[in-house]
């Protein structure tokens, strides 16, 4: 595909600058990232080389075939407190499907790439996706600034992402189609690009830049692959994943869950059930955590207001783990909704108390506004629902991080 004229630029310039005003207001996975970075992770040092980036060879394994595409995602996240507090995932390649939105080719131009940014995150499909990572080049910041000219991929290369743990050390994947020579080639022909260190963690090898979690204001997005705290970070690359970190003892976590050598959160049975009923589900963007919505947490002064719109019979019993997301079918969109309890008589109760909730509410409380239909079902101790509707659909990500009605426990 050719360049584009000077007006269909302006136009996506201007697109491009709505879009991320828009993406702005709707958040991301709730986690906003910390301009002041604390103390990087310590770790025993590696065998380190500078050397020409032809040299890499990285041997990321591939999770289990009989895995589902979350629970698979799951394995190549490191089981931590702070990767149990946050993760999101995201299947560009369901959205592509769902919506008829095409892939642009190698050939195609940085507006062409704009485009279809726009058309997975913006407000003109209602996809509600969440952004995607720094690396996959799938969010409103990456717009407009292809890394492929220095890694040989970007957002058309990626096919689902994962992003878990908390600020400032997030670890990222992206599962697609790449080409380590080919980033190894791009990175040694880029004049303006720092040289890498080689790195190699259990016969992994990645790509390093500077001191962990360091960044600096007038490295802010310049390439290689700086990000806009101008934190340098590790890049491993195989056929099918990359992995991107600020530090590297989170490389190397990646590498070794990924690697089987170390538990991933795939292997923790309440997010491995998480993983399954959001597939069931058949979500395309989905949140999980641990972190779940106690009641006694909420701020005093709202807590009796509180009590008083849900309901004390209402509130649900202690459960363990909650995963939210979206997907659309032939009806249309909706929130999807996962609970984990300690125990089958813990979800039946909870079952009917999440059915009550929304029974009685339906037609009297503003925090339903907008549903169209309320499904439950149990499976063992996983209690899931589909709520129907715009606007529970749109407003799932926001759910995240605040005070939700239908999530409370005792």
């Amino acid at each position: 595909m050719g360049m584009r004229g000077n007006g269909r630029a302006t136009v996506s310039a201007i697109v491009i600058v709505l879009l991320a005003a828009f993406l702005a207001a709707c958040g991301g996975n709730g986690l906003q990232e910390r301009a002041v970075l604390t103390a990087p992770h310590t770790e025993t040092p590696l065998t380190t080389q500078t050397a020409p980036a032809t040299e890499i060879a990285s041997n990321i394994e591939t999770p289990p075939a009989n895995a589902s595409s979350f629970e698979g995602l799951l394995s190549t996240i490191p089981d931590t407190p702070d990767t149990r507090m946050s993760v999101t995932i995201n299947d560009y390649a369901a959205v592509r499907e769902i919506f008829g939105i095409q892939l642009p080719g190698p050939e195609a131009d940085e507006s062409a790439l704009t485009e279809y940014i726009i058309a997975l995150l913006g407000p003109a499909n209602m996809t509600y996706v969440s952004q995607g990572p720094f690396i996959t080049g799938i969010s409103g910041e990456a717009m407009g600034d292809s890394k492929r000219e220095y890694l040989a991929f970007d957002g058309r290369n990626v096919d689902q992402s994962v992003e878990a743990g908390t600020p400032p050390f997030i670890l990222e994947v992206a599962r697609g189609r790449f080409d380590p020579a080919a980033t190894a080639q791009a990175l040694d022909a880029c004049a303006e690009c720092p040289p890498p260190d080689i790195v190699t963690h259990n016969d992994v090898s990645f790509y390093s830049w500077g001191e962990d979690g360091k960044g600096g204001l007038k490295e802010r997005n310049m390439p290689p692959a700086f990000d806009h705290l101008g934190r340098r970070g590790r890049i491993a690359v195989s056929n099918e994943y990359v992995y991107r970190t600020v530090e590297t003892p989170g490389m190397n976590a990646l590498i070794d869950s990924s690697a089987g050598k170390r538990q991933s959160l795939a292997d923790v049975e309440d997010f491995r059930l998480l993983a399954q009923a959001m597939s069931d589900l058949d979500t395309y963007s989905a949140f999980f955590s641990d972190q779940t919505h106690k009641i006694d947490a909420t701020s005093p002064a709202i807590l009796d207001d509180l009590i008083a719109e849900l309901g004390g019979p209402t509130l649900l019993l202690p459960y363990l783990a909650y995963a939210l997301g979206t997907g659309r079918d032939d009806t249309g969109p909706y929130l999807a909704l996962a609970l984990v309890q300690r125990g089958g008589i813990a979800a039946e109760e909870n079952k009917l108390r999440l059915d009550r909730r929304f029974s009685d509410n339906l037609d009297s409380q503003a925090w339903v506004e907008g549903i169209d239909e309320y499904i439950s079902g149990l499976q063992g101790r996983v209690l899931s629902a589909k709520i129907r509707g715009d606007g529970p659909a749109s407003r799932w990500k926001g759910l995240t991080f605040t005070i939700v009605p239908f999530l409370t426990h005792e």
